[in-house]
């Protein structure tokens, strides 16, 4: 997934990378078969699976992944790994690859919660299975006689990116667990989680995060994607503020700007650390964790607003997104993920067209219509995702 397709028809005789990526699902769902892993009780059987639903969500197929990860959470339950590895007689090293198994399959039940709204099976359950420890697998000896376990590592290490992406699926999970309070506890829903996000956010920067080496890729890419991620989260534990204001008709301005520069600032972070660490071979973390939130809000404003160097900023933004993902998205088992903004996409094409050839039109620059009409639009295509929302400031870094 992380090779271009131009290299990957160099490289691999002329054949397209689509055609490659279906060859080698095609065979690994044939070796998953012949091995029998819904009846099997070894743990790499487990890891295989995940490892092919990993590459699932990579490619957008969130339906079919979230479907086949319920299979994976019952594989999981029978074997036992909800349970520490300390309960039972085992070597350290495979206490260790079972928490490490354990994590892979929260986070990815986490994508399915956020893709799909499917209900996070694995937060539900009594676990009681530890974190990996914060030690590189040089320091491990593999041998299942071997006695010892080396003592965890203070720093970055080769482990560290795989706990930060934990424990922030663990508060993405307990935020998206709790993301549609009544209209009456709004208010003490952010005064609750707010607080909380920069406590999350100084906990794990203190823990996983101190004295990084920024010369280092692997050092820079985790600090940079754990940034993006708090921002997104500090985004989704404000959207109660959304719909509220604008059903009661009480949204100012500055609400509505703040908004609109936020979602842009969004997906410019997104594409630059795409394109910054293409070269790398990572984009491709960043290309498949698609921003729907904002890219909602931009095409939701682009109908009501001319051009203008903001709307500009916007229109890039919505371009690449779409010339990314829009054909082949819409030709994957997620398509009705897109549909909606395909239909926001068409009409805010269709308004900026309208512009162009009649400018004097369209001097107002925001929407002037009733806000329950822009209250409607929000709802519209908010139903199937959970709800952007709007930074404090959008010109600091965390917004607290």
């Amino acid at each position: 997934m992380s090779l271009s397709d131009e290299y990957v028809i160099t490289t691999f005789s002329s054949e397209s990378k689509t055609t490659l990526l279906s060859r080698f699902q095609m065979a690994t769902e044939m070796a998953l078969k012949r091995s029998a892993f819904m009846q099997s009780h070894d743990l790499m059987s487990l890891q295989t699976l995940l490892l092919y639903l990993e590459c699932l969500f990579g490619q957008n197929e969130h339906t079919q992944a979230s479907a086949l990860l319920g299979l994976a959470l019952r594989i999981a339950r029978k074997i036992g790994i909800h349970r520490d590895g300390t309960h039972f007689n085992l070597s350290p090293w495979a206490i260790e690859m079972r928490r490490r198994t354990w994590q892979v399959l929260r986070r990815l039940d986490v994508k399915a919660l956020e893709s799909q709204g499917a209900e996070p099976e694995t937060f539900l359950l009594k676990s009681d299975t530890a974190m990996p420890q914060n030690s590189p697998d040089s320091a491990w000896d593999p041998c299942e006689y071997s006695p010892k376990a080396p003592k965890p590592e203070e720093g970055f290490t080769e482990m560290t990116y795989s706990h930060v992406q934990s424990e922030l699926a663990s508060i993405l999970q307990s935020i998206l667990d709790d993301a549609h309070p009544l209209p009456n506890d709004v208010q003490s829903y952010v005064d609750f989680h707010g607080p909380r996000l920069q406590f999350e956010k100084d906990r794990i920067d203190s823990t996983y995060l101190k004295n990084l080496d920024f010369t280092d890729p692997i050092q820079r890419f985790t600090h940079e994607v754990t940034d993006l991620t708090f921002f997104k989260l500090f985004l989704v534990v404000h959207q109660p503020l959304l719909k509220l204001p604008y059903r009661k008709g009480e949204v100012s301005q500055d609400l509505k700007e703040k908004l609109f520069m936020t979602a842009i600032g969004v997906c410019e972070t997104s594409d630059y650390l795409e394109k910054e660490f293409r070269d790398l071979q990572w984009d491709w973390v960043l290309r498949n964790s698609i921003q729907w939130h904002a890219i909602a809000i931009i095409l939701t404003n682009l109908l009501h607003r001319v051009d203008d160097p903001d709307v500009s900023r916007a229109w890039k933004q919505i371009d690449i997104i779409f010339e990314n993902h829009n054909n082949a998205s819409l030709k994957s088992g997620d398509a009705a993920l897109w549909r909606p903004l395909k239909r926001l996409w068409a009409e805010a094409t269709m308004k900026r067209d309208e512009q162009q050839a009649f400018p004097r039109e369209h001097e107002q620059n925001v929407f002037t219509g009733p806000m329950d009409e822009y209250a409607q639009l929000q709802d519209s295509v908010f139903d199937q995702w959970f709800d952007p929302a709007v930074f404090d400031d959008t010109t600091q870094g965390f917004p607290l």
